[in-house]
Order: C-alpha cells, then sequence, then structure tokens
C-alpha cells in the first residue's frame, strides 16, 4: 500500500529546527520502505542502472525488521536523477500549461509510476519549503530544486507518467553500497549499518561537488560564448 504523505510536520517553520527533520526523515524512511518492496517486485533479470539478481535475491531473504533497518538512511535509497540538472532543465521546457491540461495519462498507472508520483511531490515541497534539505536528501544540486520549485503539481505528474523509468535505485553500481547495507541490516550489526549509511551521504557530498564543479563550467563557456 502506498503511504499517504502526511506534511503537517515538514511545513516551511520547520527549518528553524535544523535542515533535516524528523518530519522529513519520517517521510523518506517511509517511501525507502515503500521502494524495497518495488525492488522486490522487479524481475531477476540483468538491467541497465538495477541491482543485480543477486543483490534481489539477497534483499528478499531479508527479515521485514531489517529491511526496514535498511530503510533508515537519513537520504532517499532511489534515484530520480536529481543530480542530472541538464535533464530537468530539458523537461522544465517540455510542456506548457495548456498542454498539460489537455493531455490524459497514458494508461493507469503501476505501483512503481504511482511511488515515483508520491516521491516526486515529497521532493517538490521540500524543495519548495526547506531547499537546503534537498541536497542531503537527493543530492540534487540548488538550481534543479530552484527549478523543481517553480513547477505545477500537474507537471510532476507528467513526469512520473512519461518516464516510467525515472524512479531506479541509487549507487547501483557501486561496489560497497547496497550489499554493504544489506550485510549490516540483515546482521543486526549496528555498527556497520552506521558505516553503510555513511558511505551513502559520503556518496552524495560527491555527486554534489562535481554538480558544482559541472556548473562552475557551464558559467564559465557561456561568459566566453558572450564575450
Amino acid at each position: 500500500m502506498l503511504p499517504m504523505l502526511d506534511l503537517t510536520h515538514t511545513n516551511a517553520s520547520s527549518r528553524h529546527h535544523g535542515v533535516l527533520t524528523s518530519g522529513y526523515l519520517a517521510r523518506i524512511h517511509e517511501l525507502n520502505r515503500e521502494y524495497l518492496q518495488v525492488l522486490l517486485a522487479e524481475p531477476r533479470v540483468p538491467r541497465f542502472g538495477c541491482l543485480p539478481p543477486s543483490l534481489l535475491d539477497r534483499l528478499e531473504a531479508l527479515s521485514p525488521t531489517a529491511r526496514d533497518a535498511m530503510a533508515e538512511c537519513p537520504y532517499a535509497l532511489y534515484s530520480l536523477r536529481f543530480d542530472d540538472a541538464g535533464f530537468w532543465e530539458a523537461l522544465g521546457e517540455q510542456w506548457d500549461a495548456q498542454s498539460l491540461g489537455q493531455r490524459p495519462a497514458r494508461s493507469a498507472p503501476s505501483a512503481a509510476r504511482s511511488l515515483c508520483e508520491v516521491a516526486l511531490f515529497l521532493a517538490w515541497h521540500v524543495a519548495v519549503c526547506n531547499p537546503l534539505a534537498t541536497g542531503l536528501l537527493y543530492g540534487m544540486p540548488p538550481g534543479v530544486a530552484q527549478g523543481l520549485a517553480r513547477r505545477p503539481l500537474r507537471w510532476l505528474q507528467r513526469v512520473a507518467a512519461d518516464y516510467p523509468d525515472l524512479m531506479m535505485p541509487r549507487w547501483p553500481t557501486n561496489r560497497c553500497f547496497w550489499p554493504n547495507l544489506i550485510d549490516a541490516a540483515g546482521g543486526g550489526d549496528a555498527q556497520r549499518l552506521r558505516m553503510a549509511r555513511l558511505l551513502g551521504s559520503q556518496l552524495i557530498a560527491a555527486e554534489l561537488d562535481a554538480a558544482q564543479a559541472r556548473s562552475a563550467r557551464r558559467r564559465m563557456m557561456l561568459a566566453r560564448a558572450t564575450s
């Protein structure tokens, strides 16, 4: 069953209590739990950008308590391509208000698409109410957060409908993150679990540094082109 997001404890007033409030973390943990269930429903065939079948088998072998421990990372375990500023900039020019209102959905939403839509709504809410948290939760560069905050909700629905593979596991090719997280949660080792979660935070920091460097290069190229 998909989560019904209660955002009453994640509004703008919560900014004064820290960047990552308990409300934001609770919503992320909830969506992480749902996303792990979506992963378990995937076919066990190798696919680009997905976890290998062997890891999915190990994930399925975990107890519900262990999977809950996995979900309690202080960031999203799923990617919505927020680290790809070019992708979101291109989407920003794709639909106008008239086309958003006229074009019907392509088909009845699947569970994965419905979860993607809910996840996009939460990311939009965070971008509007607490943009500083978008970097920590999603690795979202400031420019992407600013653009997302300006979009109407109907636009987010179109993104989820037209890009069914948008929601993917984070860092699927990293040799340590998912194996370490699964093993630590399955073994009930609190110290190893903290270290596995820390690796994710370090990967997010690296993504944000890379995004900042790309943004600086683009500004430099634009300045040269207009000088």
